[in-house]
């Protein structure tokens, strides 16, 4: 009786796996009688705005100095672009990014004795 019973849960298994399993089939590949279309469409029209980025840079030991050269720069620029056709309202300077130079100073032993402005 064990034995027909294990049987019996055993085919139960196997038909509902082959139910599942044939129907998880016909739904993936069934036809849908449907149609799928990928096109292209262009069309053509005039940009009005342009984003050009642009840096420039000095280096120096006196920092006021190197400021002043930095201004002086930003008035030539803007000139050049003003004598392009360029209206002041749509240019944009950002702020001033300073980096310090050091130089680290090493012992004989390879160790970091400090660094030097």
């Amino acid at each position: 009786m064990k034995n027909n019973l294990s049987t019996i849960i055993i085919a139960i298994a196997v038909i509902v796996f082959a139910l599942i399993i044939g129907n998880a089939y016909k739904y993936k590949f069934v036809s849908t009688e449907t149609i799928s279309v990928t096109g292209l469409a262009e069309t053509n029209f005039t940009s009005d705005l342009i984003v050009w980025k642009g840096s420039y840079s000095r280096t120096g030991n006196d920092l006021k100095q190197v400021y002043a050269d930095i201004k002086q720069d930003e008035i030539l620029i803007k000139n050049y672009l003003k004598e392009k056709g360029l209206p002041d309202s749509s240019l944009i300077f950002s702020s001033i990014d300073v980096t310090k130079n050091y130089q680290t100073k090493y012992s004989d032993n390879g160790n970091i004795l400090g660094n030097t402005f």
